[in-house]
C-alpha cells in the first residue's frame, strides 16, 4: 500500500510537471512570436530576411483536426531555429505530410530545414508524438523523419533569384577578432579614404547583432517609412534592395531595415547576409567596404564563402590580448584563401604636451624678439606653432604593440601595418554621423588612412599580377626549395626547423626563443607536408608533430646567411 501511494504521488508530480513546462513553452513561443513579428517588413518579398521558411498557411480553409495538430505542433521549438516547427518549416500540410485518417490515426512528416536541425531531429521526433497523444481523438501516432532540406534556395519567391556580383571589382573585408578596437571606425574613414581618391565605393554592414553604419553614417532616408525607409531602400520592380547614399558611399546595413534588437540565431544571420550580398542592387563599384562582425565564426566563413573577397584588413590595439586574436584573424583569412594585406594598429598613443616651468618665459622673450622684426606679423605663428610641436610626447598607454613580431611571423612591409593615434573627434565624428576624414582631410589620421588605401590598392595590383611561389623537397638531397619566379631559394629541413617563430619557439612579448634546437634532430627531421599562404609565407607540416609558418623573407633570410657561412 506504501508503494502505491508513491507511485500514485510521483505519477502526479511528474503529470504537474509537464502541464507547467507545456504552458512555459506556449508562453516563451508567444514572446519569441512577438519579437519575430516585429522583424516582419510591409513587404511581402522582404520576409525571407527574418522568416526562413513560410508560415504553414494555405489559400484553402484546414479541417478543424488539421488545425489541432498545427496548434499543438506550435507548441514545441527548434533550439537551433529559435522558432516553432511549424514556423521553421518542419511541416506543412504541403505533399500529404500531415495525414489523419477517419479512424483518428496521424501520420506525420518532418523535414528539418536545415543540417544542424536535423542533428535534433530524434527529440523533435519524440515531442511531437507526446503532444500529438494529448489529444482525445487520436488513435494512434507515426512519425517520420525526411532527410533535411537544401538551405541554399533562401528565398521561396520564385521572381528573386540569388546571382553572383559581377559589377564589384575589389571586396574588401575589414575585420577583427575582438570587438571593441575601432574596426567599423576604420572601415567607414577607409571607404570614405577610397572615395575622395576617385574610386566608387560601397559599404557593407555584416555586423547583424550589432550594426555601427546607421549611427556613423547619415544617408538621406525620406520619412514616409515607419521602419527606417525600407520603401524607399526596395525597388517593386526588380525584387532588389537599393543602398542608401551618403557622401557619394552607398550603404546597406539591417540597421536602416530594423532598429530593433536583433534577436536570431546564426542560421537566420547567415540568410540575411547572403540576401544582403546577392539581393542589393550595388551597381558599379571599384571597392566594396565589408565591416565584418568581430571574431572567427560561423558568419566570417559564410562571407568568405560567399563572396570573393579579394583582400583583407585586419584591425587591432596594441594589447597583447588583441595581437593574440590578430594572429587567430590572420589564420582564418588564409585557410579560406583570402591574403590579408594590412594590420592596422588603432589606438597606439596619444598626444601630451608637457611644457616646462621657463617655456612660456622664453617664447615670450623669443615673440618679443620677433615683434620687433619686419616680418613679425607672419614669423610669430610659426613660432608658436614649432616651440608648441617640440613639446608633443606621444604616449603609448596601451604597451609598445607587436609590429616587430608581425614582421617576423608573416613578413609584412612597414608600409602594410599602419599606426593610428588616440583622437577623441575621431569618436566625436563617428557619434555625429559625419565620417572623420571628411571633417579633417589633414590631420595625421587622415594621413595615415590614405596610406592604407593606397597599401591595399597596391597589394591587390600585386596579388593579381603576381605568380604563386612553387614549394619542392628533394629526398635524396634533403633540401627545402622555393621557387618565386624572381629567384629559386633552397633551405635545409634542420635550418628551418630551428628558426621557426611561432608562439610555442619564440616568446610572444620578449622575442626571446624557447624552442631547443637541441631536440631538432638534423638527419631525422623532414617535412611530411608543404603549402603556400597567399603570396607572403609558406606552412610546414613536420614530422615531430610541429606546424611552422615562415615568411618568404624569412625563408630568403635563411639561404642567404647560410650561404655566407659557407664562403
Amino acid at each position: 500500500l506504501f508503494l502505491l501511494v508513491v507511485l500514485a504521488s510521483c505519477l502526479h508530480s511528474i503529470s504537474s510537471y509537464a502541464l507547467r513546462i507545456r504552458t512555459q513553452s506556449k508562453e516563451f513561443l508567444s514572446r519569441t512570436n512577438e519579437v519575430f513579428h516585429s522583424f516582419t517588413l510591409p513587404i511581402k518579398s522582404l520576409r525571407p530576411f527574418w522568416l526562413t521558411a513560410k508560415y504553414a498557411s494555405e489559400s484553402n480553409p484546414f479541417s478543424d483536426k488539421t488545425k489541432k495538430l498545427l496548434d499543438v505542433l506550435s507548441n514545441i521549438v527548434d533550439s537551433e531555429m529559435g522558432t516553432d516547427i511549424v514556423q521553421a518549416g518542419w511541416v506543412t500540410t504541403k505533399d500529404g505530410q500531415l495525414h489523419i485518417n477517419e479512424n483518428g490515426d496521424v501520420t506525420l512528416e518532418l523535414v528539418p530545414p536545415t543540417s544542424t536541425s536535423f542533428e535534433i531531429s530524434d527529440d523533435i521526433k519524440n515531442l511531437c508524438i507526446l503532444e500529438i497523444s494529448m489529444l482525445d481523438w487520436v488513435n494512434e501516432v507515426r512519425v517520420i523523419i525526411r532527410s533535411p532540406k537544401v538551405l541554399s534556395p533562401i528565398i521561396d519567391e520564385p521572381s528573386i533569384k540569388t546571382e553572383p556580383i559581377s559589377t564589384i571589382k575589389h571586396v574588401v573585408a575589414v575585420s577583427s577578432c575582438k570587438g571593441g578596437v575601432g574596426k567599423s571606425s576604420i572601415s567607414v574613414n577607409l571607404a570614405y579614404t577610397l572615395s575622395g581618391m576617385g574610386h566608387k565605393v560601397g559599404i557593407l554592414d555584416a555586423d547583424i547583432y550589432g550594426p555601427s553604419l546607421p549611427t556613423m553614417t547619415k544617408p538621406l532616408i525620406e520619412s514616409s517609412s515607419d521602419i527606417g525607409g525600407i520603401k524607399n531602400m526596395f525597388n517593386t520592380s526588380t525584387n532588389r534592395l537599393m543602398p542608401l547614399i551618403a557622401q557619394n558611399v552607398k550603404l546597406l546595413s539591417l540597421g536602416f531595415i530594423n532598429q530593433g534588437a536583433a534577436i536570431m540565431r546564426g542560421p537566420m544571420v547567415n540568410q540575411i547576409l547572403n540576401q544582403f550580398v546577392s539581393l542589393c542592387d550595388w551597381g558599379e563599384l571599384d571597392y566594396l567596404i565589408i565591416d565584418m562582425p568581430p571574431g572567427t565564426g560561423d558568419i566570417q566563413l559564410t562571407l568568405a564563402q560567399i563572396m570573393n573577397i579579394t583582400a583583407a584588413v585586419v584591425v587591432t590595439t596594441p594589447q597583447k590580448l588583441s595581437f593574440v586574436d590578430v594572429v587567430k584573424g590572420i589564420d582564418m583569412f588564409d585557410t579560406v584563401s583570402i591574403p590579408c594585406v594590412a594590420v592596422v594598429e588603432n589606438m597606439a598613443e596619444y598626444n601630451k604636451y608637457s611644457f616646462p616651468d621657463d617655456f612660456f618665459e622664453n617664447i615670450s622673450k623669443d615673440v618679443t624678439e620677433l615683434l620687433q622684426s619686419s616680418h613679425a606679423s607672419i614669423s610669430v605663428a610659426n613660432l608658436l606653432r614649432e616651440r608648441i610641436e617640440t613639446q608633443r610626447k606621444p604616449q603609448r598607454i596601451f604597451g609598445p604593440g607587436h609590429f616587430q613580431r608581425l614582421q617576423e611571423m608573416w613578413g609584412y612591409d612597414e608600409g602594410q601595418l599602419i599606426s593610428l593615434p588616440l583622437e577623441d573627434e575621431m569618436s566625436s565624428c563617428g557619434d555625429k554621423g559625419y565620417p572623420y576624414v571628411l571633417k579633417y582631410p589633414l590631420s595625421t589620421i587622415a594621413t595615415k588612412m590614405k596610406v592604407l588605401a593606397n597599401c591595399i590598392i597596391a597589394e591587390i595590383e600585386k596579388k593579381s599580377n603576381s605568380k604563386r611561389s612553387k614549394l619542392r623537397y628533394d629526398n635524396e638531397k634533403n633540401q627545402i626549395y622555393l621557387e618565386d619566379g624572381e629567384v629559386d631559394l633552397s633551405v635545409t629541413p634542420y635550418d628551418l626547423r630551428c628558426d621557426c617563430r611561432c608562439a610555442t619557439c619564440v616568446e610572444e612579448l620578449t622575442g626571446k626563443r624557447v624552442l631547443d634546437v637541441n631536440s631538432i634532430s638534423k638527419e631525422k627531421i623532414r617535412p611530411l607536408s608543404m603549402g603556400s599562404i597567399g603570396r607572403y609565407a609558406m606552412s610546414i607540416d613536420w614530422n615531430d608533430g610541429h606546424k611552422s609558418l615562415y615568411p618568404f623573407k624569412q625563408v630568403a633570410s635563411i639561404h642567404l646567411r647560410k650561404k655566407i657561412e659557407s664562403l
